[in-house]
């Protein structure tokens, strides 16, 4: 018997060999389909898997600049703060100090009248130790503000410090910024959101401690009330049960 029946037509031969090559082809379209969505998953494997490794990269990566710039404060940024200061005392000048989180040319103005007159031509001779603060602080902010490393390392090590600098160097950053996004916004930004994280940390510190005193002054009353001896209420004749 063969596949083909030679005494009947060629249309009525492709009408009956149709079923099984469609069911052939239907067979490898199923299993090209499978194969396909197998790849796809695959696929969406790998690239959760290269996405995970450069978060870890990146993450790695961040960490390590976060050490390095905490390292080039400690070594540069302080040595610069601490010769200014020394600088300062040697000159017997005060530093101006405002409540600040701008740094802006016209808050100076307006304290104007708080500043001793001949502020501005003592400070003349000692401008440049700051600046030389100023531009490595930059530096280091800059780093921090793009995201380039991870500032809340950095902040665990050096953020008190970094914000008593800022708060020391409130005149020529006043003097330097006309407006927000004037010389120096990296310091100011970065200035912002560590200042607000210390004063945060600073109120839920003074939280605790009103609560362990409260606690132990609620104890305290207890034990108090505790020595009392128990004394029975006087009732009218005739009511006693």
């Amino acid at each position: 018997m063969t596949f083909f029946d030679y005494e009947k037509s060629v249309l009525e031969n492709l009408n009956f060999a149709s079923g099984p090559i469609l069911a052939i082809l239907g067979f490898l379209i199923i299993y090209q389909i499978l194969q396909a969505k197998k790849q796809i998953e695959l696929t969406k494997i790998q690239l959760k898997e290269a996405k995970n490794e450069l978060v870890i990269n990146s993450l790695r990566d961040s960490i390590k600049l976060s050490a390095e710039q905490i390292n080039y404060y400690m070594e540069t940024i302080v040595n610069y703060a601490n010769i200014s200061n020394i600088k300062f005392k040697e000159s017997n000048l005060a530093r101006v100090k405002f409540e600040t989180k701008n740094f802006l040319y016209n808050e100076l103005i307006s304290n104007a009248n708080k500043i001793d007159k001949d502020y501005s031509k003592n400070y003349n001779d000692l401008v440049v130790y700051d600046l030389n603060t100023l531009n490595s602080l930059e530096t280091f902010c800059t780093y921090f503000t793009n995201k380039i490393a991870d500032e809340k390392i950095a902040y665990l090590s050096v953020g008190k410090s970094f914000c008593n600098i800022i708060e020391n160097l409130y005149y020529p950053l006043c003097v330097s910024r006309k407006n927000d996004n004037d010389y120096y916004q990296n310091i100011v930004i970065l200035y912002r959101l560590w200042k607000a994280r210390l004063s945060k940390s600073i109120l839920e510190n003074k939280e605790r401690e009103v609560k362990s005193e409260l606690s132990q002054k609620i104890k305290d009353i207890n034990a108090q009330k505790n020595k009392i001896d128990n004394f029975e209420e006087s009732k009218p004749l005739g009511t006693e049960m």
